[in-house]
């Protein structure tokens, strides 16, 4: 009897709001955080953006997308080497990951360092075989490599 007064008395005091409210979890604030890494990134703050993102990955560190995002801010910053280091990051959790293919083949190609992107945009491209633009990089960055 006294047990259910008890429990009576606790879900009296819950629905009156008296017990103490507990914070969200870390990994329930990365989803937040990202959302606002998000918005910071769009309205044209990548610095703002990349702190944002580095939360949510900080705190649930399989979530492939703030992986991209936060080397899209990288890349935005003109900090390749640092875009390079995030994307690799990504291909450790998936291999396949087309952000991080795409992005690696990008700032490889940009340096013009064909061997390099050829690699990423070849795993890219037999993913998307029929992708024609993909196709006419390839050849561009193959084209590249020939003296």
């Amino acid at each position: 009897m006294k047990a259910a007064r008890l429990g009576a008395l606790l879900g009296l005091i819950a629905a009156g709001g008296c017990l103490p409210d507990h914070p969200p979890a870390p990994e329930e604030l990365a989803i937040e955080r990202f959302a606002e890494g998000e918005r910071l990134l769009s309205e044209g703050h990548p610095t703002d953006a990349a702190i944002e993102f580095e939360y949510a990955l900080k705190h649930r560190p399989r979530w492939k997308a703030p992986y991209a995002r936060l080397a899209l801010c990288q890349e935005k910053l003109g900090r390749d080497n640092d875009a390079i280091v995030v994307y690799e990051r990504l291909l450790q959790i998936d291999g396949a990951d087309e952000d991080a293919l795409r992005g690696l083949g990008g700032i490889y190609a940009r340096r013009e360092d064909a061997a390099h992107a050829l690699e990423y945009y070849r795993k890219l491209q037999a993913l998307h075989p029929d992708d024609r633009s993909l196709a006419a990089e390839i050849a561009r960055l193959q084209a590249l490599r020939k003296p």
